[in-house]
């Protein structure tokens, strides 16, 4: 697994995107597709995409 945040631990980027996944699910559990949710990390702003995949998470990556 490569990171896309520069910087980020492999440790961060999992509990960022499965606390994004979470929130996408209890959000837009009803939604076929799913918007990105805007995270706020210190001065910087982040956009991340999660797809789910029967239940589980499909797909996450930074925007």
């Amino acid at each position: 697994m490569g990171t896309l945040l520069f910087g980020a631990s492999v440790e961060f980027e999992i509990g960022l995107y499965t606390t994004v996944y979470l929130i996408s699910l209890r959000d837009f559990k009803n939604m076929s597709k799913w918007p990105f949710i805007n995270v706020k990390i210190g001065r910087d702003t982040i956009r991340v995409q999660c797809h789910d995949f029967k239940g589980y998470i499909g797909s996450c990556y930074v925007m």
